[in-house]
C-alpha cells in the first residue's frame, strides 16, 4: 500500500506543480503486521479491579472496543442503557500537539453494544 507521502507527491505531480515524483520507483520496506494481543475476560476483569476508581471505564473500553478518544468524548445522550447501545458521534484526537474534540466522520459513525458486565 503506498504511503501518504507518495500519494501526495503523485497528486502534486499530476497537478503539474512539480516535474516528477521524487519517490517514484523508490523501494519502500513493507510494513509488518502487528501481532495483536487480546485480553481474556478474566484478565480484563482483573485489570479493571486493579484500576479502581476507573473500573467501569476500563470495562467499557475492554468490552465495547471503543477507543480512548471516543470513550472520553461520550455524553449522557450518547448512551442508551435500555437498548444497551452507545452512539459514537464525537472523539478527542491529537492535532498538532493539542487535544481537539471533533465529530466522527459519518462514514465512521458507529454504534457499540454495551455488554452486560458493563451494564450491571
Amino acid at each position: 500500500m503506498p504511503s501518504i507521502d507518495y500519494i501526495a507527491e503523485e497528486y502534486v505531480e499530476r497537478a503539474a506543480r512539480i516535474r516528477s515524483n521524487p519517490a517514484h520507483g523508490l523501494g519502500l520496506p513493507r510494513t509488518r503486521r502487528r501481532d495483536y494481543v487480546f485480553l481474556t475476560h478474566e484478565h480484563l476483569r482483573d485489570l479493571a479491579a486493579e484500576a479502581e476508581p476507573s473500573r467501569v471505564f476500563v470495562l467499557l473500553l475492554g468490552h465495547t472496543g471503543l477507543r480512548w478518544g471516543e470513550a472520553t468524548a461520550l455524553r449522557v445522550s450518547d448512551v442508551d442503557l435500555a437498548r444497551r447501545r452507545i452512539d459514537v458521534r464525537r472523539a478527542f484526537s491529537d492535532v498538532g500537539g493539542h487535544v481537539v474534540l471533533g465529530w466522527v466522520c459519518h462514514l465512521l459513525y458507529r454504534r457499540s453494544g454495551v455488554d452486560s458486565c458493563v451494564h450491571d
